[in-house]
């Protein structure tokens, strides 16, 4: 049964760069390459991981100083890779002062990394084309 799936994945890509091939250099909307449904953006798990681990440190008083300032660097340094037309300095800061005004009790360094994931969600979600209507074939009798 995977051969079987191997096989019509590689007819397939085949097929599509044999379309791609035949079509170069036109710069049609059609010859975008469409993304699949399944093809979504994932929650980063691992971040949210760390930003909870600094969230839960960020509740020791002294401690707080110099774990939120690594933890911005962390997260500035993660943004620009993850999101890179958004500018993270901007999220960090709004996160921050939200913390300050909550007396540390928001969890912003969670914060920071779903305002990053939804920003990364919206900016991948394409908009949809038009779908054009085939004209009806004639019978010439």
């Amino acid at each position: 049964m995977p051969d079987n799936q191997e096989q019509q994945y590689e007819d397939e890509l085949n097929q599509s760069r044999a379309g791609n091939e035949e079509n170069e250099g036109n710069d049609s909307q059609d010859n975008a390459p469409k993304k699949s449904p399944s093809a979504s953006v994932s929650i980063p798990v691992g971040m949210l991981c760390i930003a909870g681990f600094f969230d839960l440190i960020g509740l020791i008083p002294i401690l707080n100083l110099f774990t939120d300032l690594l933890a911005a660097l962390l997260f500035w340094m993660w943004q620009k890779n993850y999101v890179p037309s958004f500018d993270p300095m901007l999220n960090i800061f709004t996160n921050k002062v939200i913390d300050i005004c909550t007396l540390g009790i928001f969890p912003s360094n969670i914060g920071i990394v779903l305002v990053a994931y939804i920003k990364k969600r919206a900016a991948s979600k394409e908009t949809p084309a038009v779908a054009e209507t085939p004209e009806p074939a004639t019978n010439a009798a």
